[in-house]
């Protein structure tokens, strides 16, 4: 929100005029899904850094426990998540590898003892052979697990073996703002009074898109 609302006053018109563009941008960013675009590139850094691991988002810790559910479940060998562009498949699949690495729970335990393994690929654009790449084929005996991401639930379908499937659906409006607010900050969004009510028109342009939301509030 910075750069677009200063903290001198201002006409309805001109705020509006500035809202208008900024609408016009969000719309292409989600057509064309270029998010890197909005802000300057960040300097290469010194050192060799660990990337940080990006947070849950807002309103899909739910859903992270559902397919947490599901891949414990014995007859769960190949699980799909699928939906549209930037809603939050490949945060989703990051967080449950990293579940996967912090769980101490015996059944967790057990599968790490006996060289069990899960294999997480992320948007898969068409069906694709595991044996061809050396990939056994999972099975409910073995206790392997697969899990992928696309955004076509076509290849959910068309994928052997997949046992369940989950669809990461668009944040509803209450969590888009409350991650939209959270992006933003409570400093920016105080300091016009006109600022609020021009945030909500904006968040509501993103459609739910979490990280939509988020490029176009850190701007």
């Amino acid at each position: 929100m910075y750069g677009y609302c200063s903290l001198i006053s201002k006409s309805t018109y001109e705020y509006s005029k500035k809202v208008d563009m900024m609408s016009k941008e969000v719309k292409i960013l989600i057509r064309e899904g270029v998010f890197e675009v909005v802000s300057p590139p960040h300097p290469p850094p010194l050192g060799v850094e660990k990337v940080p691991l990006v947070p849950t988002i807002v309103g899909q810790e739910a859903l992270l426990q559902d397919i947490w559910n599901r891949l414990l479940d014995e007859n769960v060998g190949t699980l799909g998540i699928y939906g549209m562009g930037e809603v939050g498949k490949t945060t989703l699949l990051a967080q449950l590898n990293k579940k996967f690495s912090e769980e101490k729970a015996a059944e967790i335990s057990r599968f790490l003892e006996r060289k069990r393994f899960i294999l997480l690929l992320d948007d898969l654009q068409k069906e694709m052979e595991l044996m061809e790449i050396g990939v056994p084929d999972s099975s409910k005996e073995d206790g392997c697990k697969i899990v992928f991401t696309t955004r076509s639930v076509e290849v959910v379908y068309r994928q052997k073996r997949v046992n369940a499937s989950v669809e990461v659906k668009c944040l509803p409006p209450d969590d888009a703002w409350d991650l939209f607010q959270k992006t933003v900050g409570r400093h920016t969004l105080r300091s016009h009074p006109d600022i609020p009510a021009l945030a909500r028109i904006v968040a509501k342009k993103c459609h739910g898109l979490p990280l939509a939301l988020r490029v176009v509030g850190e701007a």
